[in-house]
């Protein structure tokens, strides 16, 4: 949020930007009710335009009628405010703008997914009564369970006003119809044109008429010879009717759908639709989206808990680089994703991972003094709250204060940390605790077989805890395993946690919930 957003737009509380276009601004919010939604917020210069807010009306109108299940439907308007704003349901998936920069052109099979997902969309889109206008990579996003079309039912309210010399375009040159690029009426049939360059778009990394400068690629899409080259070969005689100059020629969206089914039987199959790292990144912007603000989780007390300490904010990456660098016990941490420069852009990144123990802080050893430990009555029993609990009485299901067990820091466990309710504030939770992982007899293995083993056992009890595979998750875990110089002291242990990484908290976002069968 910047300083001069508002707080409010009615009764939706504004929680973040989710973008700007030339319609106006989109902020992630809250609804009464707790639901997350996008609120597009108007331009001042397009709300003083009386011939823009009868359209708008009209428009807003007709898209509130839109159904279907690929399409960010409308749930909320206010025409009459000094600047209009409109609600649609937010869909936390990547767009496929981002995911094409971020990972190159889809495979076949989430290309034919998303070409059914979004005829279809346009389908109940038309049956409204709306044109679209402005179909784009920007306004598809990727969901977990298919794709979505956003921001319907608005562009063509913005037609009918004076915008001359307001540097507003409405649509998007390379995606609109030659119709459309010069000036001309436009009908369903646009769309379906603009479909196919966000097809060609997905296949190629690259759209029908290339790249450049805006009056270029105009004049490509009225004069130019579409590029169609990576599309499949039974969908690019259609996709190249989509394209053509001629409206009429054109099919409709139900007559692209039903040929799409012809070619390829199993298009419309959503059950793997997306290759797993756009599925990690969708499935994380969903998480992200559950998450509660920081400020309301924080504020929250520890009934009957010794103090916790402040939750680490994150510092920046060279400093935690190197304070992983510094003397002291060694680890490594697995980071399924980076976060780059725009907040809302991620790249999906999934390291090794191997966190050991140094000489100058050796695990307690099994039967050595610690401070006491409630026993627990069955294993649903919520957490007891433990003060100084040392690394060899974790259990599987502890929720873990980040700031005791100092994940930033070169000089991690064996410390004494604090464990929760995991309904309290917390930052990470043991998934795997054993103190006898390896014989206890045994010579020592060597520092990659310790790694190996350590990984494998992590990575399966990591599955069995949370319900998905590491992979497809958005958590980060890290183990602690044993070292050459821990091993004589009887050191045979190991522990895996998890926790919730991001770039502004990289030692972990303070949850609220337990992550066991989260399915995240």
């Amino acid at each position: 949020m910047q300083a001069d957003d508002p707080q409010r737009m009615g009764p939706y509380l504004l929680l973040g930007r989710l973008g700007s276009g030339g319609m106006g601004q989109v902020y992630l919010a809250r609804s009464p009710g707790g639901r997350q939604v996008a609120v597009k917020v108007i331009r001042p210069q397009l709300a003083e335009d009386t011939a823009f807010r009868a359209r708008f009306a009209r428009e807003v109108s007709a898209a509130r009628k839109v159904g279907g299940l690929f399409t960010a439907q409308v749930v909320d308007a206010d025409l009459d405010s000094p600047v209009p704003w409109l609600v649609t349901a937010y869909v936390p998936g990547m767009s496929l703008a981002e995911a094409v920069e971020q990972h190159g052109p889809l495979p076949a099979a989430t290309l034919l997914a998303l070409a059914a997902g979004l005829a279809e969309g346009l389908s109940a889109i038309h049956a409204a009564g709306v044109i679209h206008r402005d179909l784009k990579p920007s306004n598809v996003l990727l969901a977990p369970d298919g794709p979505r079309i956003i921001d319907f039912g608005i562009s063509s309210a913005a037609d009918a006003t004076s915008l001359t010399g307001t540097g507003i375009m409405i649509g998007s040159p390379g995606f609109m119809s030659p119709e459309q690029a010069e000036g001309m009426p436009v009908g369903s049939s646009s769309d379906i044109f603009s479909l196919a360059g966000v097809l060609v778009f997905a296949a190629r990394g690259e759209g029908p008429f290339g790249s450049g400068d805006t009056a270029s690629l105009l004049y490509r899409v009225v004069h130019g010879t579409p590029n169609v080259d990576q599309v499949p070969d039974k969908i690019r005689p259609l996709v190249n009717r989509c394209l053509s100059r001629s409206a009429a020629a054109r099919p409709t969206a139900s007559e692209f759908l039903a040929e799409l089914a012809a070619a390829y039987p199993t298009a419309a199959d959503l059950s793997d639709w997306l290759p797993d790292g756009l599925l990690e990144l969708s499935v994380r912007r969903a998480a992200e989206a559950d998450l509660p603000p920081p400020d309301a989780v924080d504020a929250e007390p520890v009934a009957d808990a010794e103090p916790v300490a402040e939750p680490y904010r994150g510092q920046g990456a060279n400093q935690w680089y190197s304070a992983l660098m510094q003397p002291g016990p060694r680890r490594r941490t697995r980071w399924p994703w980076v976060v780059g420069a725009v907040a809302v852009v991620c790249a999906a990144i999934v390291t090794a991972v191997v966190l050991a123990l140094g000489s100058s802080h050796p695990a307690a050893a099994p039967g050595s003094a610690v401070s006491s430990r409630p026993s627990r009555t069955s294993s649903a029993a919520p957490t007891p709250i433990v003060g100084n609990l040392q690394l060899n009485q974790f259990r599987v299901g502890d929720c873990l204060t980040g700031a005791n067990m100092e994940l930033n820091t070169s000089d991690p466990w064996p410390k004494v940390t604090l464990a929760v309710p995991c309904n309290r504030p917390h930052t990470a939770e043991v998934f795997l605790a054993n103190n006898n992982f390896w014989p206890r007899n045994s010579p020592f293995p060597g520092a990659s077989a310790i790694s190996k083993d350590g990984t494998t056992a992590c990575n399966n009890a990591f599955r069995a805890y949370v319900g998905i595979t590491y992979s497809k998750s958005i958590y980060t875990w890290t183990n602690i395993i044993p070292d050459a110089s821990t091993w004589p002291t009887g050191d045979r242990a190991l522990h895996c946690v998890a926790y919730y990484s991001t770039s502004q908290q990289r030692a972990g976002v303070t949850l609220t919930h337990s992550i066991k069968s989260s399915r995240k």
